[in-house]
């Protein structure tokens, strides 16, 4: 990249004044044509958990350094530092972090979780009325370069400006991320546009699946989303990227979006058959056939008074066969919107699942693998860890490299370092 990278916004009255002719219907051609590392000058990213660098069970600085976004950046020639001089910005969070674990109290809020040894635990607390100081870089006077907001729905994207509109109720991320009305109340996707960006990574889908799935009550229509409104809001979020960046850039981005992983590859939800086995006999739950139960119940086992697991921590068959044709479903969404709208799409099901086979799923005969040299997610079960937060990067690296034409370097996975205990030395 020869270029500095520069933004100019205006006022907020400006910025929103220029995002209001989203959802043009008719393409607008481009002006100029982008090629090879044209596409690097501006990137940014949308998305949920997975593209925020969200990690042990919250969002904090050395997790969102470590997310797929900012290693994709970096590569491409990028500044990712903490400071109003980086050319790619995320919306960095002190110690101990924004965590979404119960502390029991809405007047304080959980940080990120940490290994002590035998198990996990907070890193910290903050009073919930001094959340905001944590956001180091909330003066930007300009939209994050990552967007990207956890337990972020596809029609968040499209249409929550703050926790008072969130899918997920209350999500106080969005207040954090998108800082309205700073920018005339704009939504994530319309603060992308405004920067318009010559590459965007759209990993979109996980979070209206896995959030009812870790209730252990996923139900179509109540909690779990429809597939036909996901497909729908993807096109609508794509179309208004291509059509918008070109009329108020005259170019035309370059767009990877990418896929949903599978239960089975996501170690948070432990197969019943690797329970028993732990248990060394047959766990007894409420819900009956199960497939999965989720990994904090593990802890339960030697627990005789918690026995039989509640319908909180299981997944019965039936549940299960729901999520997974649901997944199915938006993955074969995906596909065809993406293939519709000449989009590239990282298969990160496939990834995921390698990630299972090759034994880095962070599961070692049942119980949490926390070698920080071998497992690729970190303690929540859910999200990678830097490690695998690299891998994915490199998934998208190689999409870019055969979209753009380019030869971007992939990152190098081994000198990616996790300490889930967090330097506590326990």
């Amino acid at each position: 990249m020869t270029r500095r990278i520069t933004l100019f916004l205006g006022c907020a009255a400006l910025l929103a004044a220029l995002l209001t002719g989203c959802g043009v219907d008719k393409p607008h051609s481009p002006t100029v044509v982008l090629t090879g590392t044209d596409y690097f000058e501006r990137y940014v990213a949308i998305g949920s958990s997975m593209t925020a660098g969200f990690m042990d069970g919250g969002l904090m600085l050395n997790g969102q350094l470590g997310s797929y976004p900012s290693l994709v950046a970096r590569q491409m020639g990028h500044s990712v530092a903490v400071s109003s001089s980086a050319t790619f910005t995320q919306p960095y969070i002190l110690s101990p972090g924004i965590g979404i674990t119960s502390t029991g109290s809405t007047s304080v809020t959980a940080g990120v979780l940490y290994w002590t040894g035998t198990g996990v635990a907070l890193l910290g607390t903050t009073p919930t009325a001094s959340v905001p100081s944590l956001a180091v870089m909330a003066t930007l006077p300009a939209p994050y370069s990552n967007l990207a907001v956890p337990l972020a729905t596809t029609s968040d994207v499209l249409n929550a400006l703050t926790s008072a509109n969130s899918q997920v109720p209350n999500n106080r991320y969005f207040d954090l991320i998108l800082r309205n009305p700073t920018f005339g109340n704009v939504t994530m996707l319309n603060q992308a546009i405004g920067r318009k960006p010559t590459l965007v990574t759209l990993w979109i889908g996980a979070e209206e699946i896995l959030t009812a799935a870790t209730t252990g009550s996923p139900a179509l229509g109540v909690n779990l989303t429809p597939a036909a409104y996901f497909a729908g809001w993807l096109d609508q979020i794509i179309e208004q990227i291509q059509v918008n960046v070109a009329q108020l850039s005259g170019t035309a981005p370059l767009i990877i979006a990418a896929n949903l992983p599978v239960l089975d590859d996501i170690p948070y939800f432990v197969p019943k058959a690797l329970v028993d086995a732990i248990a060394g006999a047959t766990v007894p739950t409420d819900e009956s056939p199960v497939s999965y139960v989720r990994l904090p119940a593990l802890s339960f086992l030697a627990v005789p008074d918690s026995l039989p697991l509640d319908g909180r921590w299981t997944l019965s068959t039936a549940e299960a066969g729901t999520v997974t044709g649901l997944i199915e479903a938006y993955n074969a969404n995906i596909a065809s919107v993406c293939d519709e709208r000449d989009v590239p799409v990282v298969d990160a099901q496939a990834l995921f699942a390698t990630l299972h086979d090759e034994g880095l799923d962070g599961l070692t005969g049942g119980l949490y693998a926390l070698g920080e040299a071998t497992t690729a997610f970190s303690l929540d079960g859910i999200h990678p860890n830097n490690r695998g937060q690299g891998l994915v990067a490199n998934a998208f690296v190689e999409a870019i490299n055969e979209a753009a034409g380019t030869s971007l370097a992939g990152v190098d996975v081994g000198s990616l370092v996790w300490d889930p205990t967090y330097g506590t030395g326990d």
